[in-house]
This record gives C-alpha cells, structure tokens and sequence, in this order.
C-alpha cells in the first residue's frame, strides 16, 4: 500500500458551503488515491479492527504431556473441544516451553502474521488520520460547528502529530511505567500474550518489557526496570508510584516543580507543556536512532557512581576509612566527593571497645581446620529466630553464620552437622579442632560428645573468660558492631536482625 504524502500546494478546494462540496469531492478523492485508500472509498470500509495477539492459552497449540497434567478439569482436552478452546493451567500462565516442537511452529507463525497485520493495519491508521487532517483543514470551521462536530472530535483524536510523542511525561496515576519507543529500552523481553493496558475505553496490547534510560539532566540519568512496550500509545508515560520506590517524590509547591530523592536534593526539573509535566523533552524531529544511541546497555561503560564519603560509608556497611581510600582505586566506576574520613554516630554509639591487651593465639593450622565458635542472644525477629551462631575460621577468618529458632542441644547439633558436611562435601576441608566457651563441654554436654565421635578436638575457654575464646569473640563481635551500626543508620526496626545479621557477615 503507499503511502505518499497529500498534496499541499495548490489546493484551492474548500467546503464553505453546500454549493462547494463537488469541487472539494474531487479533491478529497485524488488525496484518497494519492493515500492508497481508493480501494477502501469503494467498499466504504476503512480501519478494521486492530489484530489480536495469538493466546497461547487456545488449544490449538498443543501442549507437552507434562504440561497437559497441569490443565484444570474444566479446560482439559476432550475429542468435543474447538482449536480456538482456552485451556487454564493451574500453574498461572503458559510458556513458549509448554508447547510441543509442533505447537511452537503453529504459534511463531502464527505471531509472525500478527507482526505483519500490525503493521499494514498502523499504515492504514496513519494513511486514514492524515486525510483527516486534510479534511479538517479544508473545511470551514463555522460548517463543522454546525454539521461535523462529531466527526471533529473523531478525527482530531487520531491525529498522530503529536508534539509529545517522542518525550518523557510524569503520570501520578499510571501503576507501570510504558513506553511508545522499542529504542528506549534495553534487555527487552517479550510480554506474555494477552496482556494489554487501558487507555481510556480502549485495550491496547503491550508487547514487552525491559530496562528504560530517561536523562533528567545533561549528564544524569535515570534507569527504570519493568517498563512495558505498548507502540499505540501516544507518548512515554513514568508512573510516579514507581519512583517514588525508587526514593524520589514529586515537589509540585513551587513553578516549575521538581523531582526530589529523600534527602531533598533536586534531581531534575519538571516542564510544563501542552499541558503535560515532562520529565525529559524531545520535539517530533528527534530522530529514534538517538535513544539507542545513548541508552546504557552490556556494550556501553555506565556512568560512575558519585556520591560523599558518608553516602558510600553507609552502603558499603559502615566499613573504616582505610576500606574507603581503598575503594576508589579498587573499583571501577567509584567516586567519591570530598574527604574519605567520615565521622558516623551510628559508628561512634555501636564501636566503642573496652581497651585490653592479650597476646594472640599461636595458630599454624590450615583453612578449615581450626574453627571457632561463639553465641549470640536476640530478642525473637522474623522468622522465629532468637540465636545466632557463628563459626570462625582461624587461619582465613571467614566466617559462617546460622540462625536458631531455639538453642537447644538438638538445634545445635543438626547445625554442627549442616556445617562439617559442607566443608567436607564442598570444599574437602575437615575440622582438626574447634574452641569455644564451656557451653557445648558442661551445659550441653551432648555436643561435646558428638564433636568427640568425630575426631575433633575440642578446647574449651576458662569459666567467665571470654578473652580465651578470642577468635570466636573477635568475629562475633565485628559482626554485632556492624550490625547495630546498619540497624542504627537505616532505622531498621529489631526485629529484622537475622536479615541484618547475614547482610553484615
């Protein structure tokens, strides 16, 4: 079908009156044929109804015998069923890999015809919205006030010039955020048949997902995930609910507003136009080529990260300064504003030692082989638990942590056992010795015995000194300081402390 663009010069055909509809006839019929829509005019029928993605759900694309256990009663496969029979399974929703090799055949091709009737069907559409343009033009405005004024509004809402089409506006009440543009996205993935977003009346289909880059400013940008593809829609709408998990807000107090991260810094500015706030403005000319151009994706080096030395401080899990210094020439993409010596209270309150000195244990053992053991008691957080233990080990320091719902001989046990077996199994390390408190040689002398049965060694602390079971005490302690640190400088409430606890070790 072509597509030549009507003619603008020379028309002098306009409807003013009855007595100028044949000459503007004749008009309206050579902008019709130059359109290709001469073929339309003769049947008197013009956009159809818009193509229907395959539902893989139809019966027609027959299913794997193992997913054929899964369909519901009520839809399952008798010798009475059509080919276009919905099958429900009762896993939620079908995957390509549910169909046999035949049915993947049936239902590629049958999106390929979809793909192709999509786009004969947005020809026709821009084709029949620019003679409407041209209708509109040509006829007198005072004749469509009196005779046309449906037909006005019918024909203004398919106008495709829009001058937003290619910019970025904020929407408060969109739930996803959704894009008219496949070149703004990266690591595309495609939609599940039949889902769809509703545009007014109207079900229009999305066709798939992935990661949107939006410059809110001339070198900062902002990636957004799960952004659906929906090409119908007029322009590229961000939902405001998912930036603000995202931890900004809308500042709409002042002209222009402002979008806002959490600590009420301004990371752009919105605009005002054609009656929409925009995020990021493109005119109509801005050529598509250019989002792909400046999109990040796995071939393009992303920006780095900046931010001050209490900012990375926080995220790295309060760590000292020397780990700070050490950051920005250990890892790419790091900077780091100002000076790295970073003063945190929630440091100051959960560090503070007691001042001793003892020399250390001479240990030659390797990875593995000797390995400390200490306690720790917290109020019940998520999950039931209320103890943690953590297994250190001496010669690289790497330590292990498990979660107790009780700290009885029986839980304790069961962890020691999930413990050796993974050393042995993964890494063909076996525990020599284990030092610990007198918990697990008198108050639970249970334990001991099972550590004995097992060739290992077991050196216990004095009565009421710690400082003998300094490996175990050293690490565990570390850990609870990072803890407290975290739970004190996010706000966490306690009861997340197993989170927390695993997080910091």
């Amino acid at each position: 079908m072509s597509l030549s663009k009507p003619q603008k010069e020379g028309l002098t055909a306009t409807l003013s009156k009855p007595e100028d509809f044949l000459n503007w006839e004749h008009e309206f019929l050579l902008q019709a044929h130059r359109l290709g829509l001469q073929q339309h005019l003769k049947s008197k029928t013009f956009l159809g109804d818009e193509p229907a993605i395959p539902d893989i759900r139809k019966r027609r694309y027959t299913k794997t015998a193992t997913a054929q256990r899964t369909i519901r009663s009520h839809t399952a496969e008798s010798q009475d069923g059509t080919p276009d029979d919905i099958q429900e399974t009762v896993n939620g929703t079908w995957s390509i890999s549910d169909l046999t090799d035949q049915g993947q055949k049936i239902f590629q091709q049958d999106l390929t015809f979809y793909q192709l009737q999509e786009k004969i069907f947005e020809k026709q559409k821009n084709a029949l919205g620019t003679l409407q343009d041209w209708v509109i033009r040509t006829v007198s405005p005072s004749l469509i006030q009196t005779c046309f004024a449906e037909i006005k509004t019918a024909f203004a809402a398919q106008r495709d010039n829009y001058p937003l089409r290619n910019s970025v506006i904020l929407d408060p009440g969109a739930t996803i955020s959704i894009t008219n543009s496949a070149n703004r996205l990266a690591r595309f993935q495609q939609a599940i048949p039949g889902d769809f977003i509703w545009a007014g009346d109207r079900k229009l289909p999305i066709l798939g997902y992935g990661t949107m880059t939006i410059r809110i400013t001339g070198t900062r940008v902002l990636m957004l995930g799960d952004v659906a593809y929906c090409p119908r829609l007029l322009t590229t709408l961000v939902s405001l609910r998912q930036l603000r998990k995202k931890g900004f807000y809308w500042d709409n107090r002042r002209n222009p507003t402002t979008l806002r991260r959490l600590d009420r810094t301004i990371a752009c500015t919105i605009h005002d136009l054609y009656g929409q706030y925009v995020i990021e403005y493109q005119s109509e000319s801005f050529p598509k080529a250019a989002f792909a151009a400046h999109r990040f994706s796995s071939h393009t080096k992303r920006a780095p990260l900046t931010g001050e030395a209490i900012r990375w401080h926080s995220r790295l899990g309060h760590p000292g300064p020397q780990a700070l210094e050490h950051l920005i020439s250990a890892s790419q993409g790091v900077r780091i504003r100002g000076p790295t010596t970073v003063e945190c209270d929630a440091c100051g309150i959960s560090k503070i030692k007691r001042q001793n000195r003892r020399a250390p244990r001479q240990s030659d053992q390797k990875a593995g082989e000797r390995i400390a053991i200490d306690f720790h008691d917290y109020q019940e957080g998520i999950g039931g638990y209320t103890s943690q233990m953590l297994l250190t080990c001496r010669a690289t320091g790497y330590i292990w942590d498990y979660y107790l719902t009780a700290r009885t001989t029986e839980a304790i046990i069961t962890a020691f056992k999930s413990f050796l077996s993974h050393l042995e199994v993964q890494h063909g390390l076996k525990v020599k010795v284990i030092e610990c408190d007198n918990e697990i040689t008198e108050i639970k002398p249970k334990i001991g015995d099972f550590l004995r049965n097992r060739a290992i060694i077991i050196e216990p602390s004095a009565p009421y000194t710690q400082a003998q079971n300094g490996g175990a005490e050293r690490s565990g302690g570390v850990v609870k300081d990072k803890e407290r640190a975290m739970r004190t400088g996010a706000k966490l409430p306690h009861q997340l402390w197993p989170e927390i606890g695993r997080t910091a070790v």
